[in-house]
């Protein structure tokens, strides 16, 4: 018998053999099959991504002549970003086309055929004078001459070049798919071969194999478009989010400066002018101060509601920051100021009205400021700065109130500038002097105490009032260099009258918020007392209400508890015409209060002396003492007495005086009972 028949008649025992071949036969076909679908799939990938980038150099290469056209016609930094964006795309796109998509010799003909009119040699062309441009506009040269040689390359002959590039990677892909095809064929026929010879089944694995590649290759597409549909939707959102106020929803600074500028650029000669409208809220901080930042949020919000529905279509709202908003309209050129003015007024009357918050009634005002484009007004910046002198001086007026910009405002404003400046130059040679004025003693009509009050001595200017430079000192945090300068001096004085005429009054000295802010500003004036020897209890500290409105966590409220602890009086000023009178009266040592002027101008009409009245009462209860301001006739000076005041002081008594006019007058009045002179 021979070899082939003792094969094929081979016993059942050894039909293990039989088996292990084909099974061997089949798993050659596996692998064979396996191995072209793994081909198939890195060369359709492949192909894939050289369409599509060949694909996308179509559509740069317009991008980027648009982009050029319109920079050529005014350049933007937006476009201008845009252009050397695409630009570096298409470099790119081209760079990876070259090293890695020129599979086919139609391909590299393609490209590189030619020295000129290759697409290779056309690609790098466009690139370099696209280059140019780009660097001419980024030094800000005019860019004519490199858009006439880019307009000058023959980009229909790129475009054109560019689509054939594409149609040759297509065919190309379609020849190799073919080929694969074929190649699957021939695999498919053994495998038929296989299955009638040996009786076994292996087409369904492979074409699972290629069913199961095709599902991911989908559901691959499907999440990468919704991935990409989610970058749009985000870039939209933090687009939005750069220009818009994520509080009220309101446009931002940013948007504001571009409107701004193209409104400014658009607006007509004559038929209408561009108002900005700068509004501040009225008593907000103490809204925040009060009720918590939340409930501050809520009137912020309320208030972007009320100017969005008072201003038409194409006005433009804005949060500048804080509590402040700016409105950007047109009004017609007829009664512009005027018609202004009246709006201004309504937003004003609908902002007053009260806000519920957690129960609670709420109510802030508003101060705005106006100002319009004229010739003489084309930078946005200037416009937006007159804004906002008028609405410095509308809340210097009052609260609730509006101001249309005028040039002597600007004046006013020049002028503070250039007394700020002048302010660190009298610091620094000790141009700030005390005035003192003295407090009458209601019950024996003795002088009981001198309070120091702030004088610049001004090199030029002679001397100037307060007024005119404390709240400039405060919005620079020169006011407690002056504090200190102030207090130093007056307690000199008063160990200088305290030596000569062995009497000690009480001396009073103003401390702002900037002061009792300072962390060593407590140990400094015991310090200074001691050095002077005089005792604490001769000094007291006079504050304002305001300073201690941010509560008892404020550094503020620690440094007067530290006075106090020290024997250093303490009086609230102004009492009457603050924010949280009988909070603070309750928390904090104070020992005296100053009922202010405007209520002791009000005496004679009722109402006015029952409100002093109930002061008083309050005062004497809480065993506080009690200085009248502004005392200026010997009617209020009675009355006053009558109601239980403990201390006057008004130029019914004495105006402020000097150094040497306060030694004159001590030697004339002190220790000496008298009544108020009028």
């Amino acid at each position: 018998m021979s070899a082939l028949k003792r094969i094929l008649m081979a016993h059942p025992r050894r039909l293990w053999i039989r088996y292990l071949l084909a099974m061997s036969l089949v798993m050659a076909a596996l692998a064979s099959s396996y191995g072209m679908q793994s081909t198939a799939l890195k060369d359709s990938s492949f192909d894939a991504e050289v369409i599509n980038i060949g694909g996308r150099q179509r559509m740069l290469s317009q991008r980027i002549m648009l982009l050029a056209e319109r920079l050529g016609a005014g350049r933007t930094e937006q476009d201008l970003e845009k252009l050397t964006s695409a630009l570096a795309l298409f470099a790119q796109g081209h760079a990876w086309i070259i090293e890695n998509g020129l599979r086919s010799d139609r391909a590299r003909r393609h490209y590189h055929g030619g020295s000129d009119t290759g697409l290779d040699a056309r690609s790098r062309a466009f690139i370099t004078l696209a280059e140019a441009l780009e660097a001419e506009l980024r030094r800000g040269a005019d860019p004519a001459v490199r858009l006439t040689d880019l307009r000058a390359v023959d980009t229909d002959a790129l475009l054109w070049s560019l689509n054939e590039a594409v149609t040759i990677f297509q065919a190309d892909a379609v020849a190799r798919a073919d080929r694969l095809v074929r190649l699957e064929d021939l695999a498919l026929l053994m495998a038929v071969a296989l299955i009638v010879v040996e009786g076994l089944a292996i087409f369904w694995p492979a074409q699972y194999s290629v069913n199961d590649a095709l599902d991911r290759l989908e559901t691959a597409n499907a999440a990468m478009q919704r991935k990409n549909e989610e970058l749009g939707a985000m870039a939209e959102r933090v687009a939005h989010s750069a220009l818009h106020d994520p509080l009220t929803g309101l446009s931002n600074r940013k948007k504001l400066a571009d409107a701004l500028l193209s409104r400014m650029l658009s607006l007509g000669p004559a038929q209408s002018r561009l108002c900005v409208m700068h509004i501040d809220l009225d008593r907000f901080k103490e809204i925040n101060a009060t009720l918590g930042a939340s409930a501050g949020d809520v009137v912020l919000c309320n208030v972007a509601k009320i100017l969005s529905g008072v201003v038409r279509n194409d006005d433009l709202v804005t949060r500048a920051g804080g509590d402040e908003f700016i409105i950007l309209m047109r009004f017609g050129a007829v009664n512009a100021v005027r018609n202004a003015i009246a709006m201004a007024e309504s937003v004003i009357d609908k902002i007053r009205q009260p806000v519920v918050i957690d129960d609670r009634s709420v109510s802030v005002g508003a101060s705005i400021g106006i100002a319009f484009s004229d010739r003489d007004t084309t930078d946005p910046r200037r416009l937006l700065g007159n804004a906002g002198i008028a609405l410095h001086e509308a809340k210097r007026a009052g609260s609730n109130m509006v101001r249309s910009f005028d040039g002597t405002m600007r004046n006013i404003v020049e002028r503070q500038h250039h007394l700020r400046n002048e302010i660190v130059r009298a610091i620094e040679t000790e141009a700030f002097t005390p005035v003192f004025q003295p407090l009458l003693e209601f019950a024996t009509g003795r002088i009981a105490g001198l309070e120091a009050l702030a004088r610049w001595q001004h090199h030029s200017d002679g001397v100037i009032a307060p007024d005119d430079f404390i709240g400039l000192a405060e919005s620079t945090g020169l006011i407690k260099e002056i504090d200190w300068q102030i207090t130093r001096k007056a307690l000199d004085r008063l160990a200088e009258i305290s030596r000569r005429d062995g009497w000690l009054p009480r001396l009073t000295v103003n401390a702002s918020a900037h002061s009792l802010r300072e962390p060593d500003y407590a140990s400094r004036l015991v310090a200074a007392i001691a050095d002077r020897g005089l005792p604490p209890a001769a000094v007291s500290v006079e504050v304002t209400e305001t300073t201690l409105i941010e509560g008892e966590s404020d550094r503020a409220v620690e440094t007067i508890a530290h006075l106090a602890g020290h024997g250093l009086g303490i009086l609230i000023d102004d009492f009457g015409t603050g924010y949280s009178s009988m909070s603070q009266l309750a928390a904090l040592p104070f020992t005296g209060l100053k009922i202010d002027r405007s209520l002791v101008s009000g005496i004679e009409e009722p109402r006015q002396a029952k409100i002093l009245a109930a002061i008083v009462g309050l005062a004497r209860g809480m065993e506080l003492k009690v200085v009248a301001e502004g005392v200026s006739s010997p009617a209020q000076f009675q009355r006053l007495r009558a109601l239980g005041c403990d201390f006057a002081q008004g130029y019914g008594i004495s105006k402020p005086l000097t150094e040497d006019q306060l030694l004159d007058w001590l030697d004339r009045y002190s220790g000496a009972a008298h009544e108020i002179a009028c």
